[in-house]
């Protein structure tokens, strides 16, 4: 018996062309409402020896919600691991099967069956071992046509198929669906530039309040999605309703108890000022209903917090600049009362100059000579003119030869010195008091060295600031005497 090849195989080899040509009459058939299935399963049985096209079959079953061919394509063998990666141009007159088919990227077929909103094709894939938790492309951003990624319930949501959401909820926990898994999203190949984000950062919740109706955001709240998740920019979702110029959606967000009408996004926005600076009265209006503006008012007390900021920082230049004032008049002040009152000057440098340092560890009592003591004053008030130095010269000169040949009055002036030291033991305070006389007469030389004649007048404003470096230094070492 002689067997006869099909019309279509026996086009193909005359006309290559063809091939592509059946394709169309095929996919026109899968798309034909009352379509005769069983011809369309012939003609895919006849022809699946010379076509390797199964998979895009399978995905025109799931287009068009076409159960019994989906099923006999998987009675055929056609593997659910393995999505075509790509597929024929779309010839439906269906707009939203052509756009579709014209920008596809490869998917999970149990994605594209959430896309196009087919439950029962849902159900097929899960009886042969699909899961709800898959992932992959779901679409196009809106705006920069970045590729998005999401899960199955993603997916409705994106394409606002509610009869899938209402499904997925009826038949999975919401924990099970991923109901606070985040949004991907991706630079879509061709397109210029680097990534600009869109839904990046988005929650189911997030992504219906920027895409779908009440219907499906009632839904994902009602089972539990968290109203207060924020994107990568921190909007809410109010924030994104109102983007969006949805008063009804906006509206639904201010129903809900506890949910944050102020919150601030990063540019410091309230949905409220973001609906009056994009010009959306409507947005606007249902706004003021739940929400005062408080932005001038917040505006208002930063202005008066920063003016009393200011306020403390001029309170305290003005402060430095009396206290430098008064500190140089101190220094100008300070010799005329070493030299008058020199026990009240000792107090009062105590008070101006060493108030942060701990007093010095108490010493033993000390006997001091009056000869040293005398020496000390001697050595620091040099004189300035070269005929005392002259006079005490000789006079060092004369004590000497008079000291050499007379041994025995020497050793009666040793006597004589060392009979005080019985007699002159002071207090460790007393001690202290006698080194900083020595330290202040020091100092009162460096005075007299700076000016001439200890006159302040004469001193410049660099000589001013010198002589007060000088003086700290005197006092740091008198306190550590």
């Amino acid at each position: 018996m002689v067997s006869r090849a099909s019309p279509l195989a026996n086009q193909d080899r005359a006309n290559p062309l063809n091939q592509e040509t059946a394709k169309r009459i095929l996919q026109t058939m899968f798309f034909i409402k009352n379509s005769d299935n069983k011809l369309v399963q012939s003609l895919l049985e006849k022809n699946q020896d010379r076509w390797a096209d199964l998979p895009e079959f399978f995905v025109w079953c799931i287009l068009s919600g076409n159960l019994e061919t989906a099923s006999f394509l998987l009675s055929r063998g056609v593997s659910l691991e393995h999505p075509p990666v790509a597929v024929s141009p779309g010839y439906t007159q269906t707009p939203e099967v052509d756009n579709f088919l014209n920008n596809y990227r490869q998917a999970p077929y149990i994605i594209m069956a959430a896309i196009a909103g087919q439950t029962q094709i849902l159900e097929l894939l899960i009886q042969n071992g699909r899961k709800v938790s898959e992932t992959g492309h779901i679409g196009y951003s809106k705006n920069k046509l970045n590729s998005v990624s999401g899960n199955v319930l993603s997916a409705a949501i994106f394409h606002e198929k509610i009869n899938v959401v209402r499904w997925l909820f009826a038949n999975f926990g919401a924990e099970e669906l991923g109901i606070e898994t985040i949004i991907a999203e991706e630079k879509a190949k061709g397109t210029k530039g680097g990534l600009n984000k869109e839904y990046f950062g988005f929650t189911p919740l997030l992504l219906a309040a920027t895409r779908s109706g009440v219907d499906i955001i009632t839904e994902l709240v009602s089972h539990g999605a968290n109203f207060k998740a924020v994107d990568w920019q921190k909007n809410t979702a109010l924030h994104l309703a109102v983007k969006r110029n949805d008063p009804e959606v906006a509206e639904y967000f201010c129903k809900i108890p506890n949910f944050d009408l102020n919150a601030r996004n990063q540019l410091g926005q309230t949905a409220l000022s973001l609906a009056k600076e994009k010009n959306f009265e409507l947005v606007d209006k249902v706004l003021s209903n739940y929400v005062q503006d408080s932005s001038q008012q917040m505006a208002d007390e930063l202005f008066n917090l920063l003016s009393q900021e200011e306020d403390k920082k001029n309170k305290k230049k003005q402060k430095k600049k009396k206290k430098k004032v008064e500190e140089a008049k101190e220094v100008k002040e300070a010799p005329v009362e070493v030299q008058q009152q020199p026990e009240e000057k000792k107090k009062s440098l105590k008070i101006l100059k060493l108030s942060e340092i701990p007093p010095p560890p108490p010493k033993p009592a000390v006997k001091v000579e009056e000869s040293k003591v005398a020496e000390i004053t001697e050595k620091e008030n040099k004189p300035e003119k070269k005929e005392e130095k002259k006079v005490e010269k000789k006079e060092t000169e004369t004590n000497k030869k008079q000291s050499e040949p007379k041994p025995k009055e020497a050793t009666k002036v040793a006597e004589v010195k060392e009979e005080p030291k019985e007699e002159t033991i002071i207090s460790p305070q007393q001690a202290e008091i006698v080194d900083k006389d020595a330290e202040i007469a020091r100092l009162n030389y460096r005075i007299s060295l700076l000016t001439g004649k200890g006159d302040y007048t004469k001193l410049t404003p660099n000589e001013i600031q010198d002589l007060k470096s000088q003086l700290t230094q005197a006092l740091a070492q008198i306190s550590n005497l």
